[in-house]
């Protein structure tokens, strides 16, 4: 079976940042993280209009997390990701990235939730 190479960065969800972390971390909100930490945060809001194409739709703040970090890499200021790690402490927080990254073409060009099509997205233990 021939073997198919993904090049977007892997998105993959915790509760706190596990030891020895090289993730770029994407957390809720206000959550402490390590010094030394690259990280962008995010608030677990959908869109404010919920109808409309996709072009001139508001984005999620999640989905607006996930480009700014991006846009960060495409600028040089990350020198490398290798994965991003989401911190959540709700389910709708986990569910808002989840849907940003199945609605916005843009963010499925650059990113994919980590494990296999169908599955739930990993969970990486702290």
């Amino acid at each position: 079976m021939p073997s198919i190479i993904d090049g977007r960065i892997p998105v993959a969800f915790a509760a706190s940042v596990p030891q020895a972390s090289r993730e770029v971390l994407l957390v809720e909100g206000d959550a402490p993280v390590p010094a030394g930490t690259i990280v962008e945060r995010f608030l677990a809001e959908k869109g404010r209009h919920p109808v409309g194409c996709v072009c001139c739709r508001p984005r999620s703040p999640a989905a607006q997390a996930l480009s700014r970090l991006y846009l960060a890499y495409a600028r040089g200021e990350i020198s490398s990701i290798s994965g991003v790690l989401v911190l959540t402490t709700t389910e709708a927080a986990r569910d808002t990235i989840v849907a940003a990254l199945e609605a916005d073409v843009v963010l499925r060009a650059r990113f994919r939730l980590a494990g296999r099509p169908g599955e739930r997205p990993v969970e990486i233990p702290s």
